[in-house]
């Protein structure tokens, strides 16, 4: 089945792996997200291949800033489905 997995280290500085399952081939999406909400990164959007994949996240959001310490989340978005799990990034 589709799946986000937890990302490790958690905490982490500077960077984190993001581990996810797709059963079926598509599109997707995977982004970070501030604890009010706000998109602060994205990371993956594309067309991926089923199996087993991961991405790095580095503590920087779009524009190549450092993010400050807290919790965000990463959202994976495939198909209609999302999945979410929470972050620590600690400076």
């Amino acid at each position: 089945f589709t799946s986000l997995l937890q990302n490790y280290p958690n905490p982490f500085n500077p960077t984190t792996v993001i581990p996810y399952q797709l059963t079926v081939s598509g599109h997707i999406e995977i982004s970070v997200y501030s604890i009010l909400g706000k998109k602060v990164r994205t990371l993956v959007n594309k067309r991926m291949s089923a199996g087993e994949h991961s991405t790095a996240w580095d503590g920087k959001d779009d524009s190549g800033k450092n993010v400050v310490s807290g919790v965000y989340f990463c959202l994976l978005k495939a198909g209609k489905q999302s999945f979410a799990q929470k972050m620590l990034y600690l400076r």
